[in-house]
């Protein structure tokens, strides 16, 4: 249920309907479904970029680094995405910091 619910949200956002996508995330933030829950909310923050409210994306990319009950892939993930949005505001040293933990050899990143 949650993996059709999270389809019909990508669909929503998709075609326009942002808002609705939104509210359907909203639920599937709620999953136990960690996999889910995380994706649902990367696609929060990315529907909110992609409306231009950057602050809001990247606020919530920044909740989702920051939650320690997620593994930390999806926390990299997140870390990455908010300074990617963040970029052209932030000192070069702000993003040395927040990206050298992740530039080590082994890491993905």
């Amino acid at each position: 249920m949650v993996a059709e619910n999270f389809s019909a949200a990508l669909d929503d956002a998709s075609e326009g309907r942002r808002d609705v996508a939104t509210k359907k995330l909203d639920e599937i933030v709620k999953s136990s479904d960690e996999g889910y829950k995380a994706s649902a909310m990367l696609a929060k923050a990315a529907i909110a970029g992609d409306k231009g409210d950057a602050k809001t994306a990247a606020a919530l990319y920044g909740q989702i680094a920051a939650d320690t009950s997620l593994a930390q892939p999806w926390r990299d993930l997140a870390l990455v995405r908010q300074t990617a949005t963040e970029f052209d505001s932030l000192k070069p040293e702000t993003v040395i910091t927040r990206l050298k933990p992740l530039a080590i050899k082994g890491n993905p990143w």
